[in-house]
């Protein structure tokens, strides 16, 4: 996309790329590490859920020609390729989970069922991998 985005690009021209990674950080901005295949059987598998989730939308976005580390490696991408100069690079940290306090009681409700869905979609992911037999180790995004 990035030769598409040039091929248009005027002289001089200006574009805003943004892209989100497809991992989960903790508070001090490093990689959460989690198992590539959760055990639902393992009561502790779900912590943290969403790096889970994150994980399973990576494999599935490489297994379809996506590229789950583009937002690591767009600015090394631009800054060789021709047609781009003066590349610019900012990195947003955007709080998304909330954390463990006390809620009102429809909000806890709704974090709850959230959380539920995430976790249900991990499942279903692994498995629908498993059934159709994509090497899950082959597949793991970088």
């Amino acid at each position: 996309m990035i030769d598409e985005i040039s091929d248009v690009l005027r002289p001089g021209g200006l574009i805003d790329l943004t892209e989100v990674d497809f991992l989960a950080y903790d508070r001090h901005h490093q990689p959460i590490e989690i198992d590539i295949i959760p055990n639902p059987r393992d009561k502790n598998w779900k912590s943290p859920y969403w790096a889970h989730w994150l994980k399973a939308v990576a494999i599935i976005t490489s297994i379809g020609g996506g590229e789950p580390s583009a937002s690591r490696n767009l600015k090394g991408w631009l800054d060789v390729h021709r047609a781009y100069d003066e590349v610019v690079h900012d990195e947003f940290w955007l709080p998304i989970i909330p954390g463990n306090y006390n809620r009102p009681p429809a909000e806890a409700e709704f974090l709850r069922n959230h959380r539920n869905i995430l976790e249900c979609d991990v499942i279903v992911c692994y498995q629908l991998l498993d059934k159709h037999q994509w090497g899950l180790m082959q597949s793991r995004p970088s």
